[in-house]
């Protein structure tokens, strides 16, 4: 039976929280926690007047906060899906090309928010599970204590599956207990000093919340602002896929299209000169909606659609229509599930399941079964007069060809940096990605340590962590 997902009343995209109850006190004492990873703030005390929230609202509004759950940008920013013409460079500032340059030469301010939000999100999650521990199952509503509980793990997974993506180097099997992942903070002890542990450790802690919080959160909800079990599942799915671990990442994905499998057709919509698909609210094949921190060269005024992309899309694909503008001669993205087009979707879709699904059922020889996915998620996508589903002649060629269309329908999601990583260490996958700014050229290799982005100048000097090299 599908999930009851819609949301009883529409929310403004701006203000994200939903009927949260957040006191003024728990607000200052959030406030003081969250004030970055400087040494005053890892130096600070809470104040004796300031109150720990105590109950499963406060609980819970302190995790509805959309600000700390925004999924970090930094690899949308570096991916092949646009470019940035000479004309738009100067205007971007030193700051803009730390992030269209992979931050080559570092970072021109000391601090980030695609790493501040995270870990403020991690303390917030670390925060609620030990309130939560404290009070005890007996004390409180069971139901609901495991649906804030199963909250909090996920979010916290989904903060570090951002970070370890984006600041640690490619996972490599062979390797991910030595190298150098991030810091992995499971107190709200501000003071606890963590250095880097290794990525393998890193993952086995997002697998181990997601089981938990899979384990813990209902099957329903009514905002898509927060997770359900099919958004663990999903999100499973999707870490399975990024360490190339294929079984497992069949498994979850089957388990969340066990639960929800809705697509949105392309072919009831109309075209707006803005933006023609709905808010995330209205479409039913998001299963979670969060924001993506969003990096000045990804506004429409800056970022043009590579143009490879944009021709891959055929003439009856309705996503060809509905996804891009005309800006001026510019093709700019409009492919936004906020209402606004400097919102980018960083959430979990019925969608990118199918195409993980799919995707492991080629690399597993599965052609028939790849190909049945591909189409029930295609035949939505195109013009129905027009439609002709998808063939390949061998298992190879299908996975080909889903690879192209996981492209094409996850654009400016956040995901091809997770491919373009894995796809690295594939030689017939890998991508070789080029960047010209102010008469340079600056090159992402496959196996390019510009694959791990420089941790922020304020967080090494603060904790002493080792920075990533380039």
């Amino acid at each position: 039976m599908p999930l009851a997902l819609k949301p009883d009343f529409k929310i403004n995209s701006n203000d994200l929280i939903m009927n949260a109850r957040i006191p003024t006190m728990i607000v200052a004492m959030v406030l003081l926690a969250c004030t970055g990873c400087s040494k005053d703030w890892l130096d600070a005390k809470p104040e004796a007047s300031i109150a720990v929230p105590s109950d499963l609202e406060d609980f819970q509004a302190l995790l509805d906060n959309p600000n700390i759950h925004q999924y970090p940008g930094l690899g949308e920013a570096g991916s092949d899906n646009y470019y940035v013409d000479q004309s738009v460079i100067s205007s971007l500032g030193q700051y803009g090309l730390d992030f269209y340059l992979w931050s080559k030469n570092g970072w021109s301010y000391p601090t980030l928010y695609e790493w501040e939000f995270p870990y403020q999100g991690i303390l917030v999650s670390n925060l609620v599970l030990e309130g939560l521990a404290k009070k005890g199952v007996k004390e409180l509503n069971p139901g609901k204590w495991n649906e804030v509980a199963g909250n909090a793990y996920f979010f916290r997974a989904l903060a570090y599956a951002g970070l370890i993506e984006q600041f640690a180097n490619v996972y490599n099997a062979a390797t991910a207990d030595t190298d150098q992942g991030v810091p992995l903070r499971l107190s709200s002890n501000i003071n606890e000093q963590q250095g880097r542990v290794s990525i393998q450790t890193v993952y086995n802690q997002i697998i181990a919340d997601l089981g938990q919080s899979a384990g813990l959160l209902p099957a329903t909800a009514r905002y898509r602002t927060r997770p359900v079990r099919t958004a663990a599942y999903g999100l499973l799915s999707r870490v399975y896929l990024s360490i190339d671990q294929y079984d497992s990442a069949r498994k979850y994905s089957q388990l969340a299209l066990s639960l929800y499998d809705q697509l949105l057709d392309f072919n009831t919509l109309t075209y707006n000169d803005q933006f023609s698909l709905p808010q995330y609210y209205d479409n039913p094949e998001v299963i979670f909606y969060t924001p993506m921190l969003t990096a000045p060269t990804l506004y429409q005024y800056a970022a043009t659609v590579d143009s490879s992309l944009y021709k891959s899309y055929d003439a009856n694909d309705l996503r060809k229509l509905h996804f891009f503008r005309d800006n001026g001669g510019r093709i700019v993205w409009a492919g936004s599930y906020s209402g606004n087009v400097s919102q980018l979707f960083g959430g979990i879709a019925a969608s990118e399941l199918y195409l993980i699904l799919a995707e492991v059922y080629a690399r597993k020889g599965e052609t028939t079964p790849a190909l049945e996915l591909l189409n029930k998620l295609l035949v939505k996508r195109f013009s129905a007069a027009h439609f002709v589903p998808a063939t390949a002649a061998s298992a190879a060629e299908a996975l080909q060809v889903i690879l192209q269309e996981r492209r094409k329908e996850t654009a400016f999601r956040g995901l091809r940096w997770a491919d373009l990583r894995r796809f690295s260490k594939q030689p017939a996958s890998a991508v070789t990605v080029k960047r010209f700014a102010n008469n340079e050229t600056v090159v992402l290799a496959p196996g390019d340590k510009k694959y791990a982005w420089i941790i922020p100048p304020s967080e090494v000097l603060a904790s002493g962590i080792p920075q990533n090299p380039r």
